[in-house]
């Protein structure tokens, strides 16, 4: 099997990246004959894919870092179009992320913007050139869906249930052209350290010294994500009404909208930039407050419920909510009967009680199960 990807970056540390590596690293090497990525920025090939080192050539876009969003979009089509031309990838099985190229054979669908864009205009405020811009962003985007998922020779893989439902309707796709492949877990790589929290934390301290702020004795919230569309304004308001709290918050703004953080000084909240060591973040936090607007899978609620901390996020269009109903220590935010759960200082006892009260459920979603539902898919193309 020869494939080729089309992403615009792919890198471990990013959600949508991370998803396709998992499930192309984790297909048996001995069925991959050659992968062929054609990207603006790509992590070394023996990092990505281990598996298949030896088989992976990345061919860079000339052009890297433009900016606005838009034109990078439209250099890329032009670019990949182009390069298509050459007639290079014949026998090769080209795998595009969601419109990143228009002439693929399958989609893997980790975002719908028309899905999106009604709910990004209510909730965004932004001055009348961003919104003109952002319109004229949409509109190309939703052109774009609409003239990609409609073509009768393409095939499309979504990660949650609530999109594949949207997609059947909003454009009329067949069974037979639409799967649904969940997005895994890596148990081994996200589970319990034999070691307590206080200790992880003073070596994160090393590297990130605004952590002295926190006290690691002291229950803990965690949030990771661009700030606007993922929640934070929420979780700041339901905190906003308790006597003190403590906060991680990892990732940074949207580019579009701003977020007003308590002055309060019993109000702690401590801001870290992206980063490669989220599992330990996840060690030294207890309650992992996300209540993102609109997420069609959403890795890092599986991986903080799999460290056993307790989950606070939707259950309405949020693709790993649909993993989670009915474990433990998971609460639904936009449920009638749902209440603000209290935060408790978990030790490594408490998480490993209630990751071992999910495991058998989380068994069910690995990476490797996902990667042989794509390999099943991609053989019936």
């Amino acid at each position: 099997m020869k494939l080729a990807i089309f992403v615009h970056d792919l890198h471990m540390e990013l959600g949508h990246s991370r998803a396709l590596i998992e499930q192309i690293g984790n297909i048996p090497s001995i069925l991959i004959e050659e992968i062929k990525i054609f990207t603006y920025t790509c992590s070394a090939p023996e990092k990505i894919f281990p598996q298949h080192k030896g088989k992976v050539t990345v061919i860079s876009s000339p052009v890297k870092n433009l900016y606005p969003f838009l034109l990078k979009t439209w250099f890329y089509h032009g670019w990949v179009w182009w390069r298509l031309k050459r007639n290079e990838l014949d026998g090769f099985i080209k795998i595009g992320i969601g419109v990143a190229s228009l002439k693929v054979d399958v989609v893997n669908i980790q975002f719908v913007q028309c899905q999106w864009e009604e709910a990004f205009f209510k909730l965004f405020k932004m001055n009348l050139l961003v919104k003109a811009y952002k319109k004229i962003m949409y509109f190309y985007f939703r052109k774009c869906e609409e003239y990609l998922y409609t073509q009768k020779n393409v095939k499309i893989y979504v990660l949650s249930q609530f999109v594949y439902d949207y997609m059947r309707s909003r454009f009329n796709i067949s069974q037979d052209r639409l799967a649904l492949i969940y997005s895994g877990i890596n148990l081994d790589q996200f589970q319990l350290l034999p070691i307590e929290r206080k200790e992880i934390f003073s070596i994160l301290t090393s590297e990130y010294p605004q952590l002295n702020l926190l006290n690691p004795s002291r229950p803990t919230y965690l949030f990771v994500g661009a700030y606007e569309r993922k929640g934070l304004a929420t979780v700041l308001e339901y905190l906003g009404h308790l006597e003190e709290y403590q906060l991680i918050v990892v990732g940074e703004k949207d580019s579009t909208g701003s977020i007003i953080f308590s002055e309060n000084p019993k109000h702690i909240t401590v801001r870290i930039k992206y980063t490669n060591r989220i599992a330990d973040f996840y060690a030294i936090s207890d309650s992992f407050f996300f209540p993102t607007m609109y997420e069609p899978f959403g890795l890092v609620i599986l991986e903080a419920a799999a460290m056993g901390l307790q989950i606070i996020t939707r259950r309405q269009e949020v693709g790993a909510s649909e993993l989670l109903v009915g474990l433990p220590e998971v609460y639904f935010i936009d449920d009638k009967d749902s209440r603000m759960p209290t935060i408790r200082y978990l030790n490594r006892q408490d998480k490993e009680k209630i990751r071992c009260e999910r495991l058998a459920r989380f068994q069910s979603y690995t990476w490797l199960k996902s990667s042989e539902q794509l390999l099943k898919f991609l053989k019936n193309i």
